[in-house]
């Protein structure tokens, strides 16, 4: 007869292990514990606890020891435990009075490094024994969160790419995925997922159309309705993104992303693909990334229809609401449109990644640089795909930062910190516009025309005021001389249609789409009335469609 073996179980701390350090740190009379782990020459901060104060940083979640030699890149070196006694900035934590840094060793290599401090001048009972123990008994946990935090270093790398490939290839692609992400984030934040849950979710929608890079872009960019045929080969983009997103996460087999992307086309009625389930059998991110595909789509001009009205969109989500959607996320959906009708009411740097353009000027020149915006841990860093050339590293510059989402543009003022190689990280931000400008999830129809040659261009409005207005062409580039008086003509929902003489003061570029900031000049008093009661009309009109 065969032995029976029972299943080997394994243990692990039974405490959490920040409530192991919090412990640690009153029982050494410290304030706060850093810890560090080490790949390659890339550092990441993988925990900080403190006692009683808040903590802000001298340094960013991720550290490139190639740009960086700092306090960290010397225990890296050395492998030796150090003491950093001076109030500077060489300190991990701003404020702080001492740091002391301890080596991780795994087989004679520094793996990362744990800091304890305080702001106070002051002696530590610091057990290095008990140290030991709280690390090697979370050894595992440590190591799965350093490899999800390199993971998603890498991913936002990954994004980079993609962000290149959609602009060459579709560029409604590129504004497309961050918009959707934006959506769900917010939506998800509504329904109470924790930060942890958000970054996930918003990388997810990131990649969620990922396996549209290897469809043939004709279709993807068509006009018109697709073919049976072409509609086939589009539905391959969610197996293709599934195998994708399982490479992405080599180092977390365990994370659903895969399958919220491969799911994010399921309805909840059981009549979307690729497998046809439905209700609560579709996880609730894919049903998240479902709707907020949708709202975008529904919001967006494409190349084969125009955007919907507020209104419309809303009356879309509560016709598809229980057949395409999730009842329950539909009703947050609409909740959420109803406090984005004006765009100051919101943080827009919520966001994990946002495409960028920065421009600044050195000396008598002007330098635009185009790229993606991250934010770690309250600091804006500006990644670009290429290298950043004209600036010195040791320099302030003040830039202007410009971004779009929901397909309007923001404008700040940027103080830059530190310029390394293809990045940018910037001290403070704060917002150019004024307070007459008026930014509604609104995309107004018109028309700019050439009077001297009798022509009128289809544009889309974006923002306007009592001042002025923001517009872009849909589709086809026109020539525009900023010396020249054009007349801009909005199309508003009541079928008005008012002049408005002005120039074009400013191009932004965003991506691959130019927007036109256009002064009004000469503007007659009846006009500017009436530009301000479409704007107040709209503005109550699309709240009493919420409140339905």
């Amino acid at each position: 007869m065969k032995a029976e073996y029972k299943p080997i179980e394994i243990y692990f701390a039974k405490d959490d292990i920040k409530d192991e350090i919090s412990r640690f740190l009153k029982y050494s009379e410290a304030d706060f514990c850093i810890l560090y782990f080490f790949n390659g020459n890339l550092a990441v901060r993988l925990l900080a606890i403190a006692v009683d104060k808040h903590l802000n940083y001298n340094f960013s979640e991720f550290i490139d020891f190639d740009l960086t030699h700092n306090i960290l890149y010397e225990v890296y070196t050395t492998g030796r435990t150090l003491e950093n006694t001076i109030l500077s900035s060489d300190t991990l934590v701003k404020g702080a009075s001492k740091e002391w840094y301890f080596p991780l060793v795994f087989r004679d290599k520094v793996i990362g490094v744990i800091c304890i401090g305080t702001f106070e001048e002051k002696d530590l009972n610091v057990d290095i024994r008990k140290l030991q123990e709280i690390v090697n008994n979370n050894i595992y946990l440590l190591l799965m969160l350093s490899y999800k935090k390199f993971g998603y270093k890498g991913l936002i790398d990954i994004i980079i790419l993609i962000h290149e490939i959609f602009s060459e290839k579709s560029p409604f692609m590129v504004t497309h995925i961050y918009n959707v992400a934006a959506w769900a984030v917010q939506i998800a934040r509504k329904l109470g997922y924790s930060d942890e849950e958000l970054t996930e979710i918003y990388l997810a929608a990131l990649m969620h159309d990922i396996g549209k890079i290897f469809v043939n872009m004709d279709i993807i960019n068509k006009k018109g309705k697709l073919t049976e045929k072409e509609f086939e080969e589009v539905k391959k983009h969610v197996d293709i993104g599934y195998m994708l997103a399982r490479e992405m996460f080599l180092f977390d087999q365990n994370s659903p992303i895969p399958l919220w992307i491969y799911q994010h086309h399921e309805k909840w009625d059981g009549t979307g693909y690729p497998k046809g389930i439905k209700g609560a059998d579709i996880f609730r991110e894919a049903r998240i990334l479902k709707i907020a595909d949708a709202l975008d789509a529904i919001l967006s001009d494409r190349s084969y229809k125009k955007s919907m009205r507020l209104d419309e969109a809303i009356a879309e989500i509560k016709r598809c609401r229980g057949t395409d959607f999730d009842p329950e996320i539909a009703d947050v959906a609409i909740e959420i449109l109803g406090k984005k009708l004006n765009y100051y009411t919101y943080d827009i740097f919520e966001d994990v990644v946002l495409p960028a353009t920065v421009v600044v000027k050195n000396s008598k020149e002007f330098y635009s640089y185009e790229g993606i915006i991250t934010k770690i841990d309250n600091e804006l860093v500006f990644n670009s795909a290429y290298l950043i050339e004209g600036l010195e590293n040791d320099k302030l510059y003040e830039f202007n930062l410009v971004l779009e989402k929901f397909n309007m543009i923001f404008e700040y003022v940027a103080q830059g910190k530190k310029v390394e190689k293809n990045k940018i990280v910037f001290q403070y931000i704060s917002p150019y516009e004024t307070k007459s400008s008026f930014g509604l999830l609104w995309l107004l129809p018109g028309h700019i025309v050439f009077s001297d040659i009798k022509e009128a261009h289809e544009i889309t409005i974006t923002r306007i005021s009592g001042e002025g207005l923001v517009f872009c062409f849909p589709e086809k580039e026109y020539k525009l001389d900023m010396n020249k008086i054009y007349i801009v003509v909005p199309y508003f929902d009541d079928g008005t249609r008012v002049p408005l003489p002005g120039r074009i003061i400013e191009k932004l570029k965003v991506g691959q789409k130019i927007h036109y900031k256009f002064s009004f000049v000469g503007l007659k008093e009846n006009h500017k009335d009436e530009v301000f009661r479409q704007i107040f009309r709209k503005e109550i009109s699309l709240r009493k469609v919420l409140n339905n």
